[in-house]
């Protein structure tokens, strides 16, 4: 008895349809490894074969993993192998590959979700798969096999309408050929990149490194003058970047995300700090994966000094060096059903700067162009001005050569406002910072 078997209904309109966004953070892809073995086949079952089911070693339980090629082996009427090779690596042969064969290829995002299973007859009592018609979502139509359309046995599925594809195949096979096919079907899953966003709330470990400069502006003139006051110094650090949750992927799905995106993302995480990077910094851009690098930047922190009409200032600039803690999320989406998965990683050991200024007028330029520093500030600015100098109305600001200092020659508890000096006197904000590192003011 020759068992046709229709199986142009499989999927009946009392399943679900997609719902359309699912803006919840315990989506996880694991969700998707599950799959159907449809109970319609093709082919006839005689007790002589072994069972089989690629989705079950080619899936290999990485979500999102999917059909990338299929490849028939036959011997003209029937077939006597199949192999399905998976995007994620795994590869299924069922029979023998000793004969022709015929490969159709799948894009990475391209799904077969409507088919015919051909059988051919053998004899009165039993029929054998002799090729397939898939159609793809991307309208693709392919033909694997030597049997004709309307010569053979066949059994049609469609999943479109209700959003699932086809995983695989499963059924029985021989020694001499394959005696039966059924489909195995599940959810789509395709992870598109959505946005990156770091949080502003950066987790800021203690300043290992600080740097004084100061400098003084002259103005003799009768217009308000501006200097610039640039900071440059070394720093080497040994940055990670590391997921702390991945919504389940895994390295072994590829899911990447361009060093691009991260290193322009990362420019607006603050307005406190400055977390300067350069090319050399490395960051991890598979997801699952971290990636630890060395590396030496240069850094320039500049302020500019406004200098009132003959007056003299002095401006006290400080700047901290912390390793901090950059966290982000990464958004991406399966567009078969709306879905968004999110990604929490962080960039550690990373570089945060923090500057301070203070600046006050210490003397003033007379109307003979003689400069006078204040009494209090001699010890100070004294030497560093020539007492007397004539008056040029067209003169800019001029200033002492700015020296810096790093860590080696200055502990970070000197970088301090002198207690007994009433006019300079550190912000409210420096103080606090100063507090939350541990550095006495």
């Amino acid at each position: 008895m020759i068992n046709k078997v229709s199986i142009a209904t499989v999927l009946t309109s009392s399943l679900l349809t997609m719902p359309a966004c699912f803006a919840d953070d315990d989506n996880d892809v694991t969700d998707y490894l599950n799959y159907t073995v449809n109970g319609m086949i093709e082919g006839t079952d005689d007790g002589t074969g072994e069972s089989y089911n690629t989705a079950d070693d080619g899936i290999d339980d990485i979500p999102g993993n999917k059909i990338s090629s299929i490849t028939i082996y036959d011997q003209g009427k029937y077939l006597t192998g199949i192999k399905i090779d998976y995007l994620y690596g795994g590869s299924v042969l069922v029979g023998n590959d000793d004969d022709s064969s015929s490969t159709i290829e799948l894009d990475a995002s391209e799904f077969i979700n409507y088919g015919t299973l051909r059988s051919y007859e053998v004899d009165d009592d039993k029929s054998v798969i002799c090729g397939f018609t898939f159609t793809t979502s991307d309208d693709n139509e392919y033909e694997l096999g030597n049997c004709k359309k309307g010569y053979d046995h066949s059994g049609t599925f469609s999943l479109e309408s209700s959003g699932y594809v086809l995983y695989g195949l499963a059924g029985t096979v021989s020694d001499d050929y394959i005696n039966t096919t059924a489909i195995v079907y599940g959810e789509p899953l395709e992870l598109e990149y959505s946005g990156i966003e770091f949080d502003t709330d950066v987790s800021v470990g203690s300043a290992s490194t600080g740097f004084l400069s100061d400098t003084v502006g002259i103005n003799n003139t009768n217009t308000e003058q501006s200097a610039t006051l640039s900071v440059t110094y070394s720093e080497t650090d040994s940055s990670t970047d590391s997921y702390s949750s991945t919504a389940g992927i895994t390295e072994g799905m590829s899911v990447t995300i361009s060093e691009e995106v991260k290193s322009d993302a990362i420019v607006s995480v603050s307005s406190k700090w400055s977390y300067t990077y350069d090319i050399s910094l490395s960051y991890s851009e598979t997801v699952g994966e971290t990636t630890t690098e060395s590396s030496t930047s240069s850094f320039t922190d500049s302020s500019t000094l406004n200098v009132s009409p003959m007056t003299i200032t002095a401006m006290k600039k400080v700047v901290y060096s912390s390793t901090a803690s950059f966290p982000y999320t990464i958004t991406y989406t399966n567009p078969w059903d709306g879905k968004e998965f999110y990604v929490e990683g962080s960039i550690d050991n990373a570089t945060a700067v923090s500057s301070y200024v203070e600046w006050i007028d210490v003397g003033y330029v007379d109307d003979d162009g003689c400069y006078y520093i204040d009494e209090a500030y001699q010890d100070d600015y004294g030497d560093m001005v020539a007492t007397c100098t004539s008056t040029d109305d067209t003169s800019t600001v001029s200033s002492t050569s700015v020296s810096t200092t790093s860590l080696s020659s200055l502990n970070l508890n000197s970088i301090k406002i002198s207690e007994d000096d009433t006019n300079w006197q550190m912000s409210d904000e420096e103080i606090q910072f100063r507090q939350e590192n541990g550095i006495t003011d």
